[in-house]
């Protein structure tokens, strides 16, 4: 049987449907429901989801996981934040002399960071207690920051200990040894 050209292009036109349908598994053998829509749409946007979730989980873990600082004035500064986290007033400290070992002394001014309840404070007891931390030590344990912040933080426990929730930190305003 011969065909002519007229007949030939629709031949061809039927051969690449044909063809997709086989790509595609068929007319009918494809995943299809009763409106002709694919299946399985819904299921791939919920395993898209959940695997998006799981991975931001996985980052706040771990790369977005807050650091802990162990260091002494770390420690202090977790303290004082969970004393109160609103700050009050600034009470300066005048200027307080320690003697140190070998002759030498020290004169530090610090200024107390007070919670908001704080009210009053006496600050008497804080230069007894500045004194009592720095004397007695030696110009090189009082060298360098972090010998500075060691004392600070200890510092800071001795004056939550006299002041209980009304210090939250110290700040040096003078430091010099001689």
């Amino acid at each position: 049987m011969a065909t002519t050209e007229a007949e030939a292009p629709n031949r061809f036109a039927k051969s690449n449907a044909n063809a997709k349908d086989v790509k595609s598994g068929g007319k009918d053998g494809g995943k299809k429901d009763a409106a002709g829509k694919k299946k399985g749409g819904k299921k791939k946007i919920i395993m898209i989801v959940l695997a998006l979730v799981l991975v931001a989980a996985a980052l706040k873990f771990t790369v977005l996981k807050p650091k802990v600082d162990n260091t002494p004035a770390g420690k202090a500064a977790a303290a004082a934040a969970a004393l109160d986290a609103t700050k009050g007033e600034v009470l300066p400290i005048t200027d307080v002399t320690a003697n140190l070992t070998d002759g030498h002394f020290l004169r530090v001014a610090v200024a107390l960071q007070l919670t908001k309840s704080a009210g009053t404070v006496d600050p008497s007891e804080a230069s007894e207690a500045i004194i009592t931390q720095f004397s007695g030590q030696s110009v090189a344990a009082l060298t360098g920051e972090k010998a500075r912040e060691k004392n600070k933080a200890e510092l800071v426990k001795k004056l939550q200990k006299l002041y209980p929730k009304k210090v939250m930190d110290v700040y040096y305003t003078a430091f010099v040894t001689q």
